[in-house]
């Protein structure tokens, strides 16, 4: 039998937070997705389990704005940006008060959406 995780499976029916200051208890290594539909709209943040996850949300957010845009429900000089953020922690800081989240980048330092072999 196969099991088939989901993001709502994974972390319930609210998904996504107005703010990464909004998600409950992170720890080091946890990953949000960060989207906003136009550049002047604050971000919406989603959870997500790995890179290749957030990948495909990005992707799947990209293309459901790109819909939008074709179906004429929403103009299509809006532009849009995405990205990934990760729960950093630092072992020295005994309050937390410098664990943050920044912006993900793989090996080669790219962001998630800037490396062209993906």
């Amino acid at each position: 039998m196969t099991t088939v995780t989901t993001i709502e499976a994974a972390y319930g029916p609210d998904v996504s937070y107005r703010s990464e200051n909004n998600y409950p208890n992170p720890k080091a290594g946890d990953l949000l997705v960060w989207w906003c539909g136009r550049i002047e709209a604050p971000p919406v943040y989603f959870p997500v389990a790995s890179v290749d996850e957030a990948r495909r949300v990005l992707r799947i957010l990209r293309a459901y704005d790109e819909y939008l845009a074709g179906k004429g429900i929403r103009s299509s000089d809006y532009d849009n940006a995405g990205g990934l953020l990760v729960y950093t922690r630092n072992d020295y800081d005994t309050d937390d008060q410098d664990n943050t989240w920044e912006e993900w980048t793989d090996e080669e330092g790219y962001e998630i959406l800037e490396n062209p072999d993906d």
